[in-house]
C-alpha cells in the first residue's frame, strides 16, 4: 500500500518490502541525517515495529551502505556508457555531465545521502565506498586524460589538476 511521501503507513496495513523500507530510510536521512534516525522512525515510517525491520535488514549501517552504493551505482552506470565511447573527449564528457545530472534531478535525496553520509560508515565499509566514488571520478578523469593524449583538451600546469594528468 503506497503512502504520501511524508506519511506514516498504519501498523499492518499489509506487507512491507525492503524496498520500501530503503525509500523511507533514504527520505529519512536526507531530511534529518543518518545519525539522528533511529530504528524506530524507520519503523515508524513503514509501519513496522523496530524489530520487524530485521526481517528486511540487517541493522541500520547495513541499510545506509545499500542506500550509498546503489547510490554511485546510479551514477556509475549512466556515465559509464557516456565515458565510452570512440567519440572526441569533448562530447564525451558533455554526455558524462549530462549523465550526472540527469541522475542528479532522479534521485536528489538519495545523492544527497550517498554523497555527504557515507562517513558515517564503519571504516571498512568507508573503504567499499572510496573504492566506488574512485571509480566514478576515475570516469571523467579518464575523459580529460584522453583529451589530453589526442589535443582535444589543453594539458594544464596547476598543482590543483595535477589528478588529471
Amino acid at each position: 500500500m503506497a503512502t504520501a511521501r511524508g506519511q506514516r503507513r498504519a501498523r499492518g496495513s499489509g506487507p512491507v518490502s525492503a524496498e520500501q523500507i530503503e525509500q523511507e530510510a533514504i527520505r529519512l536521512f536526507s531530511e534529518k541525517t543518518y545519525p539522528v534516525i533511529g530504528m524506530r522512525d524507520i519503523g515508524d515510517a513503514v509501519g513496522l515495529l523496530p524489530g520487524s525491520l530485521y526481517v528486511h535488514i540487517s541493522g541500520k549501517e547495513e541499510l545506509l551502505l545499500r542506500i550509498v552504493e546503489r547510490g554511485i551505482e546510479n551514477y556509475l552506470d549512466a556515465i559509464g556508457p557516456a565515458a565510452d565511447t570512440d567519440e572526441p573527449a569533448p562530447e564525451r564528457l558533455r554526455a558524462a555531465i549530462q549523465a550526472h545530472f540527469a541522475v542528479l534531478g532522479r534521485t536528489r535525496e538519495q545523492t544527497r545521502v550517498a554523497f555527504h553520509q557515507w562517513t558515517y560508515l564503519s571504516p571498512e565499509n568507508q573503504g567499499r565506498v572510496i573504492a566506488m566514488r574512485q571509480r566514478y571520478e576515475d570516469l571523467f578523469v579518464e575523459i580529460v586524460r584522453d583529451g589530453v593524449r589526442r589535443g582535444e583538451f589543453r594539458q594544464l600546469r596547476s598543482r590543483a589538476w595535477s589528478c588529471w594528468r
